[in-house]
């Protein structure tokens, strides 16, 4: 039902209006309310909130002129019909001006007066369904909206966005007052030690608490954004309207992250070391802010966690480097492979004198970093090796838990000779197994794959070095890896030269070989007699 207020001082023409609209089958109206002028019509219009307002332009007090203009600025939604007498014409024009929906001429037929009803119901009607439609794309832009910060959030630190103009555009669009100029990232301590033991849903609920601490802080900031990175990670975007200078900024967001840490603190069972990078003014180099985070982050495993560390902070730690020894690592790894304990110790013992009494010893920091790659590296090659890769991944998790507590150089020592101990022990008692299935394996391939094979190939199919799977291949079969692609090429070649007539270019291309020339020649000295003559000799 559309309701209806009829704004009139002449009764006889408000009950016409009436008489004409109510209990028509076209359309469900109802007057509610009849004014003699326009404070009336103002008062009813408050009181009764209505759709539709019959309104004369010529009434006592407050004329419907000044009433229209009220009542649109104040319910822009109702749908206003001006009444006017043919003279009063111009202040018709006025009334559609200050935004009513139309007029009416006075004395008005039945059908003019139904008719402009039906107008304003079709209009009501489209804003209900545009409003409907509003609340829906709201609803629905609500539901992604989190989808759309993180890949607003993710094109800016990885360097995705060329475009200055687009980034303000996608700041503007998700409330950001300004443009980004600082990244932070909040990292949970010991999330995965401290948890360890719970449900999934439970590290989730924990998560959700952190960041709602987050968001708690910096919702008294106005243009700033956290979202969650993956695993135990949170990101913040931080701008500023206020500061310009650089030292200010960093004030600024250093005391933001000291807010964020005491709040996680106070109000969660975990606490949180808060990663800051650099300020940069042009947010296309917001990247380098997000690694400079990391960087920063990455300094409490020596100073400890629930800090707040700004890159300029740790740049002079970050100078810090110490030498790897890339060619002593390969050589590590192959004895590994080997389960050459002895050997493997011995290089081992190389690593720790460069890195702690050479001239290349760095900061303890460095250290914890080089043997977590290097035991990355030894792990890959234990499994090559032949040990068992679930049991390495359970094993590595512990060190890597391990080494988070280990203060001391003698400590970081014994940590990694007894890893490095117990690989070994790991490859050989998996040695026979993993020998006999690897063979079988490569062995399977080359007989599938022999016309193209090649040394390279294999090895990278059963997940080995090409120098490691050389080793083993001749150790296990008895010839070399091109001696057996040799003979089985050669034996396919004389079932060929038996039992079809294809030509001896054809077969030595289907065999694997290229020149036919070269074929002849090794197919002599294997069998001592050329490919035209062993064909004579077995076709009679």
């Amino acid at each position: 039902m559309y309701k209806i207020i009829v704004a009139d001082d002449e009764q006889l023409e408000r009950q016409a209006i009436k008489a004409i609209l109510e209990n028509r089958e076209e359309f469900d109206v109802k007057i509610i309310g009849e004014a003699c002028n326009g404070e009336e019509a103002l008062k009813l219009t408050e009181k009764l909130n209505p759709d539709i307002i019959f309104m004369d332009i010529k009434m006592p007090d407050i004329d419907g002129l000044e009433s229209a203009r009220i009542i649109t600025d104040k319910f822009p939604w109702v749908k206003i019909i001006m009444l006017t007498a043919f003279d009063e014409f111009s202040y018709a024009q006025k009334a559609l001006k200050l935004g009513a929906l139309d007029y009416l001429l006075k004395p008005a037929r039945p059908y003019q007066i139904i008719n402009i009803v039906k107008k304003a119901i079709k209009e009501i009607e489209m804003e209900k369904q545009r409003q409907q439609k509003e609340r829906e794309l709201k609803e629905r832009l609500k539901m992604v909206m989190p989808y759309i910060e993180m890949s607003f959030v993710l094109d800016l630190i990885f360097g995705n966005i060329d475009d200055l103009q687009e980034i303000k555009e996608r700041s503007n669009f998700l409330g950001m007052n300004s443009i980004p100029c600082v990244v932070m990232l909040v990292n949970i301590d010991g999330f995965s030690r401290a948890t360890h033991h719970q449900s999934e849903i439970n590290k989730q609920f924990l998560k959700k608490d952190v960041l709602s601490c987050i968001r708690s802080v910096i919702d008294e900031y106005n243009s700033l954004m956290a979202i969650p990175l993956g695993g135990d990670k949170i990101i913040i975007l931080y701008s500023s309207t206020k500061d310009k200078e650089k030292e200010k900024i960093k004030h600024s967001v250093v005391e933001l992250g000291e807010k964020i840490r005491k709040e996680i603190e106070k109000n969660t069972p975990v606490t949180v070391t808060v990663g800051i990078g650099g300020y940069y003014s042009d947010p296309r180099e917001l990247y380098n802010s997000y690694q400079e985070a990391i960087n920063s982050q990455r300094h409490s495993f020596f100073i400890g966690g629930n800090q707040v560390i700004h890159i300029d902070d740790v740049r002079d730690f970050e100078k810090t480097s110490i030498t790897y020894p890339y060619k002593k690592e390969k050589e590590l790894v192959e004895k590994i492979k080997m389960g050459d304990g002895k050997g493997a110790c011995r290089i081992l013992q190389e690593f720790l004198e460069l890195w702690f009494e050479g001239e290349g010893k760095g900061h303890p920091f460095m250290i914890k970093a080089r043997m977590l790659e290097l035991l990355v590296v030894l792990t890959r090659g234990a499994v090559e090796g032949g040990a068992d890769f679930k049991e390495l991944s359970e094993f590595n998790y512990q060190n890597t838990r391990d080494l988070i507590d280990i203060k001391t150089r003698h400590e970081l020592k014994s940590w990694m000779e007894s890893i490095l101990t117990k690989l070994v022990e790991m490859v050989n008692n998996n040695r026979d197994s993993f020998k006999l299935k690897t063979i079988n394996k490569s062995l399977k391939y080359i007989r599938e794959n022999y016309r193209d094979v090649t040394l390279e190939k294999v090895s990278s199919f059963v997940h080995l070095s090409p120098y490691y799977f050389s080793r083993l291949f001749k150790n296990e079969v008895g010839c070399t890896f091109i001696e057996h692609v040799t003979n089985l090429r050669l034996e396919q070649a004389k079932k060929m030269l038996k039992f079809t007539s294809d030509s001896i270019v054809d077969i030595a291309r289907k065999v694997g070989y290229g020149e036919t020339g070269y074929f002849s020649k090794v197919f002599k000295k294997k069998f001592g007699i050329s490919p035209n003559e062993y064909r004579k000799k077995e076709q009679g």
